[in-house]
């Protein structure tokens, strides 16, 4: 603002000449001309926020993100869930009839992983948010059940071998009955020692592969309930539900031949095609869906360029 000192008016910076009364302003030097005073910083308004640098191994996409559980809910709901459902529905059933037409009655467990399915494909279909997790819960229950329950078996097995060795050990020496120049015992004795060591290695196969079986399932329930992707195990899980359905199917193709010489009239040989058959399925559609699985969560993770 410029003050004019012959009458006193108020004018403008550039102004060269007073408005009121014509009086030539002195010219200024470049060095006294003001600058323009930039706005505080609180009032400044970038164009662009720059934004935190990506990590080098990627980030999970955020919690309850749409693609996930859209993802989830579509492969709960879809119509594999609902054959696995209805195969093991079928499968305690056969194997009811089976113990019982065998004169014992043995509790099919997977009982629960038939009432967690169920419960799992009636969420998706019903379109609840978020996801119930349920039936995910029943089914890592069952698996656990199943450790326990394997684990005791086997230990039972391995110490009633051992417990037969020691007798061995004791008597070997007492008794010695040749047949055609073989000594039984030593027979026996070895045939005991080859046995424990097939009963230990199926047993730690068989323990190893339900804690990584447990492993996935609860990465699966962590996936459902907090919305992070995760598939720990997943691959270990498909190759073996694959090689479980490569085993199912040579059993089948093997048990085929007493099938067909033993006719209708074989009722429990024909209870066991059907279930090999439904195991062989189940087995073949779990792989299935845990590559629909791990393509989800593979979706749900963005990776830096």
């Amino acid at each position: 603002m410029r003050i004019c000192p012959s009458c006193g008016q108020f004018n403008d910076d550039p102004a060269v000449f007073c408005s009121n009364c014509g009086y030539a302003f002195p010219q200024r030097a470049p060095s006294e001309q003001q600058t323009p005073v930039p706005p505080p910083p609180s009032e400044q308004v970038p164009a662009y926020i720059p934004q935190p640098p990506y990590p080098q191994t990627g980030y999970y996409a955020p919690p309850l993100c749409s693609p996930l559980t859209d993802g989830l809910r579509s492969l709960a709901g879809s119509t594999s869930l609902l054959v696995l459902a209805i195969l093991f529905t079928v499968l305690p059933a056969l194997q009811l009839i089976q113990s019982l037409s065998g004169g014992k009655f043995t509790p099919p467990i997977e009982i629960l992983v038939c009432i967690g399915l169920w419960l799992l494909y009636s969420a998706a279909r019903s379109k609840p948010d978020p996801l119930p997790t349920t039936g995910i819960t029943l089914i890592r229950i069952m698996q656990i059940i199943s450790l326990v329950l394997g684990c005791f078996v086997f230990g039972c097995i391995v110490v009633t071998i051992i417990a037969l060795l020691a007798g061995y050990s004791l008597f070997s020496i007492a008794l010695s009955h040749n047949w055609n120049g073989l000594n039984i015992l030593d027979l026996a004795g070895s045939s005991l020692g080859i046995y424990l060591i097939v009963i230990v290695v199926i047993g730690a196969f068989f323990i190893i592969y339900q804690v990584i079986l447990i492993k996935f399932i609860g990465s699966i329930y962590q996936t459902m309930k907090t919305g992070y992707p995760s598939s720990r195990f997943g691959s270990a899980v498909r190759v073996f539900c694959y090689i479980s359905a490569g085993f199912a199917v040579f059993q089948l193709l093997s048990s085929m031949p007493t099938l067909v010489t033993s006719g209708p009239s074989a009722p429990n040989e024909l209870l066991a095609v059907l279930t090999q058959i439904t195991a062989a399925a189940i087995y073949l559609i779990s792989g299935q869906m845990i590559g629909r699985y791990r393509r989800i969560i593979s979706g749900a993770v963005v990776y830096p360029y």
